[in-house]
C-alpha cells in the first residue's frame, strides 16, 4: 500500500500507493463481456473501489495504521508510545516521525461508530 521514500530535504515520508483507478478500469472490462449473472456483483464491487477511490489520502494511511495496530492488539486511541512501536514494528522502514503522523492520522480518520 504505501513505501517510505526520502524526501529532498532528507526526511522521510510516505508514499501512498492508490490501485483503485487500476481496478476500477479492470471490473468495467469485466463488465462489458459479463453474463447476466455476473453484472451484479462486479456492479456491486465497482462501487465499492469507486467509494474506496474517494477516501482522502490521510483517511488511507489511517485506516493502515490501524489495521497494523488491530493486528498487535491495539487501537489508535491507546498509549502513543505503545501505538507508534506498533506501527513501526509493522514497518519497520518507518521514521519514528512518520510512524506518529500514522497513528495521529488513524486518530483522526477513524470511521464513525453506529
Amino acid at each position: 500500500m504505501f513505501r517510505t521514500t526520502k524526501s529532498p530535504s532528507d526526511l522521510e515520508s510516505v508514499l501512498l500507493v492508490r490501485e483503485a483507478p487500476e481496478l476500477a478500469a479492470a471490473l468495467r472490462e469485466a463488465l462489458g463481456s459479463a453474463t447476466e449473472e455476473q453484472r451484479a456483483g462486479l456492479e456491486v464491487a465497482l462501487a465499492i473501489v469507486a467509494q474506496a477511490a474517494e477516501r482522502p489520502d490521510p483517511a488511507v494511511r489511517g485506516g493502515w495504521a490501524e489495521r497494523a495496530l488491530a493486528v498487535r492488539g491495539l487501537s489508535p486511541e491507546d498509549d502513543t508510545v505503545a501505538a507508534v512501536k506498533a506501527v513501526r514494528e509493522a514497518a519497520p522502514a518507518l521514521s519514528l516521525l512518520s510512524a506518529h503522523q500514522l497513528v495521529q492520522e488513524a486518530r483522526l480518520h477513524r470511521p464513525a461508530a453506529g
